[in-house]
């Protein structure tokens, strides 16, 4: 608790003090576990922030598209 004419001290985060940036990323997956296992790992990296994750229901060839 403040007293009357005390001022609050704000710790800087730890983005800020140690100068990190995060990487603002978009998972594009499909089924295959490579895919599981960056859905998976990326959260644990603090340079990575996650916007969001797309999903697809097979891995194809490019000529596929077509």
């Amino acid at each position: 608790m403040l007293a009357s004419g005390d001022s609050e001290v704000v710790l800087p985060t730890p983005e800020f003090a140690t100068g990190l940036m995060t990487r603002k990323i978009i998972i594009d997956c499909d089924t295959e576990i490579d895919d599981a296992v960056a859905i998976y790992m990326s959260p644990l990296d603090p340079r990575l922030e996650i916007l969001a994750i797309t999903a697809n229901a097979a891995a194809v060839e490019v000529a596929q598209l077509r």
